[in-house]
């Protein structure tokens, strides 16, 4: 799966952005403070759940917000307010899915790993995820 098209607008550090891939690797760069973390993060806010949005999500100063990710097939879009997040999921024709957080959970099982969370454990947290991934747990 790849981002086709990431759309953000008012999100922790950004207050607008739209990022279009060219590739399978994109250079995300800036002065610290410029939302460099909040890009990466807000793909998973989008498809993780409320759970996955930080207590205040908003931009400072702003009331509303939204990520969009254009996924090919589907496209995720995560609105926010102070008080509350919706989710919309549809397909490339507009058409909605009634259920869009089971969709997405359905998507983005147990296997789905974050690379570069993964890549800074310690090497004791690294077996743990492997060994629950692989059902190797249960053997032990």
């Amino acid at each position: 799966m790849q981002v086709i098209e990431l759309k953000i607008q008012n999100y922790l550090g950004v207050k607008a952005v739209i990022i279009k891939p060219e590739g399978p690797v994109i250079k995300i760069e800036g002065r610290n403070g410029q939302g460099k973390t909040s890009v990466i993060n807000a793909i998973w806010a989008a498809v993780g759940g409320k759970d996955e949005l930080p207590e205040k999500p908003l931009h400072i100063g702003t009331k509303d917000g939204r990520i969009v990710v254009d996924l090919g097939d589907i496209i995720v879009t995560r609105k926010f307010t102070e008080s509350n997040t919706y989710l919309e999921v549809t397909n490339r024709g507009g058409l909605k899915y009634p259920s869009p957080q089971a969709m997405l959970d359905n998507l983005f099982t147990a296997i789905t790993l974050d690379p570069l969370n993964f890549a800074t454990m310690r090497p004791a947290d690294r077996r743990e995820v492997l060994l629950n991934l692989t059902g190797k747990r249960k053997e032990i």
